[in-house]
C-alpha cells in the first residue's frame, strides 16, 4: 500500500504468548530467542550461535515445558557431524554450560614490599615457588625485610589459618598453593626509627628522623642555634614510658657536648621546646604577707613582676610579697625554674641560711610551718588572779 502524507499507522499489541520458538543461553556469542520452525535442530542451532572457547562440549540442558507447563531438565551429548543430531521442540530452552562454572580454584597473592603486589587465579592443583612469585611482582624492594610469612587457609576448612615462616635468601623453593597469602615486609618497620624535633625560640626549628647518636647540642646546632631571646631554661618533652618534662640548662648543654649529666641522649619522639625569655617573677602567696596588701579585689594566689636582678628568694618575698608571715617555714622557700629544675633553701656556716638564687621565669614557693601555727592559733589559759593569792 502507497502511504500518504498524514497516514497514521497502529500496530496492534497481542495477548497472544509468543510459542513457536526456541532459546539458547549460556556460554555461546549470540544467544536469545530463535524461530522454532527454521531452528529444530540442535546441532544447526549451536553452529548458529558459535558456543565460546570456553564451553563445555561434552553435553548442554534442554529445559523441555510439558503441556502442563511443568519443565523436564535432559541432559543431552553435544551433537557434532558424527554424531546423532537432537530434534527440538517448540519452547525448548538450552543451557550451554562454561568450563569456568566446574573448576576448583582459588588466589594467590603477593603483597608488601615487591614493585607489582598481585593476586592470581589458579587451579588447586597448580603451584608455584615463593621465587617465582616475587619475579611475577616484579621482583623486591631494596628495603625489604629477609622474613616473610605465608598465611595459609585450609581449602577444605576456610576459618582455619596456618602461618609459615618464610627466609627469603634460603627458602625461595618453598611452594606456594591456591589459598595462600605471601606477605613480604618492610625492613624499616623493625628498625628504632622515629622523630625528633626542635621547636621555639631557635632559628631554623625541624624535625628529623631519630638516631641514637643524637644529643640535645646536635638538635640545637642542626637548628642554626638560639635566638637571643631564648631561655636558658628549654624543655625536653619525652614521650618514651610517659616521661613527659625533662628539665634542661642550655648553658650547659653548649659547653658540654655529650656528657651525661648536661647533653640528655634523645630518643625517638623527643620534643625540644626552647621557650623565649621571660623576664619576669612569680611569687606564691602561702607564707607570705601577700594578701594583706593587696585589696580583696584584686587578690590572687600569685604575684607576678619584673625581674630584678639576681637577688634571692627571701629579697624577693621582703620586697614584693610583704615578707614571711609568723608561721612562714623559711627553710622551705625554693626556686623553680621553666626547665622544671628547683632550687631550695639550704644551710651553711653557722646554720645561716642561703636562700635560692632568681632567675628570669623562677616562681618562688614556700610553706607554713604547722608547727608554729599550732603553737599560735592555740587558746591560752586564762589566769583566775583572785584565786592565786
Amino acid at each position: 500500500m502507497k502511504l500518504e502524507g498524514g497516514d497514521v499507522i497502529r500496530i496492534k499489541n497481542s495477548n497472544r504468548p509468543m510459542e513457536n520458538y526456541v532459546a539458547i543461553r549460556g556460554d555461546v556469542y549470540y544467544g536469545g530467542n530463535f524461530d522454532y520452525e527454521k531452528n529444530n535442530s540442535l546441532l544447526g542451532l549451536l553452529e548458529k550461535v558459535q558456543p565460546r572457547y570456553t564451553a563445555r562440549k561434552d553435553y548442554v540442558f534442554v529445559e523441555r515445558t510439558r503441556p502442563d507447563q511443568t519443565v523436564e531438565i535432559l541432559t543431552v551429548p553435544f551433537p557434532d557431524d558424527s554424531s546423532e543430531d537432537f530434534q527440538l521442540q517448540a519452547k525448548d530452552v538450552i543451557r550451554v554450560l562454561s568450563l569456568t562454572s566446574f573448576r576448583d580454584v582459588d588466589q594467590i597473592s603477593v603483597n608488601g614490599q615487591v614493585r607489582a603486589p598481585f593476586t592470581r587465579t589458579f587451579g588447586l592443583n597448580d603451584r608455584m615457588t615463593v621465587n617465582q612469585a616475587i619475579e611475577l611482582a616484579n621482583g623486591l624492594k631494596p628495603s625489604v625485610y629477609p622474613v616473610a610469612y605465608i598465611f595459609r587457609r585450609d581449602i577444605t576448612n576456610p576459618a582455619k589459618m596456618e602461618y609459615l615462616r618464610i627466609n627469603l635468601e634460603t627458602d625461595g623453593d618453598t611452594e606456594l598453593q591456591p589459598g595462600d597469602r605471601l606477605n613480604i615486609y618492610d625492613n624499616t618497620t623493625y628498625t628504632n626509627v622515629g622523630e625528633v624535633r626542635v621547636s621555639g625560640a631557635v632559628k631554623n626549628p625541624f624535625g628529623t628522623e631519630y638516631d641514637a647518636s643524637l644529643t640535645v647540642h646536635d638538635m640545637l646546632a642542626m637548628a642554626g642555634g638560639l635566638l637571643d631571646d631564648a631561655d636558658p631554661y628549654a624543655r625536653l618533652f619525652r614521650t618514651y614510658n610517659n616521661r613527659g618534662n625533662i628539665g634542661l640548662d642550655l648553658r650547659k648543654v653548649k659547653s658540654n657536648k655529650g656528657s651525661l649529666k648536661a647533653d640528655p641522649i634523645l630518643m625517638e619522639g623527643d620534643v625540644i621546646n626552647i621557650v623565649r625569655l621571660e623576664n619576669t617573677v612569680s611569687i606564691r602567696e602561702t607564707g607570705t604577707r601577700m594578701a594583706q596588701y593587696v585589696p580583696d579585689e584584686y587578690a590572687s594566689t600569685q604575684k607576678t613582676i619584673v625581674y630584678q636582678g639576681g637577688h634571692n628568694a627571701a629579697w624577693y618575698v621582703r620586697h614584693y610579697a610583704g615578707g614571711f608571715v609568723k608561721t612562714a617555714d623559711k627553710n622551705s622557700v625554693t626556686v623553680t625554674f621553666p626547665n622544671n629544675q628547683t632550687e631550695s633553701t639550704k644551710r651553711g656556716f653557722l646554720w645561716i641560711r642561703r636562700y635560692p638564687k632568681v632567675e628570669p621565669g623562677g616562681v618562688v614557693t614556700l610553706r607554713i610551718d604547722e608547727e608554729k601555727r599550732e603553737k599560735i592559733e592555740k587558746p591560752k589559759e586564762k589566769i583566775d588572779w583572785g584565786n592565786e593569792f
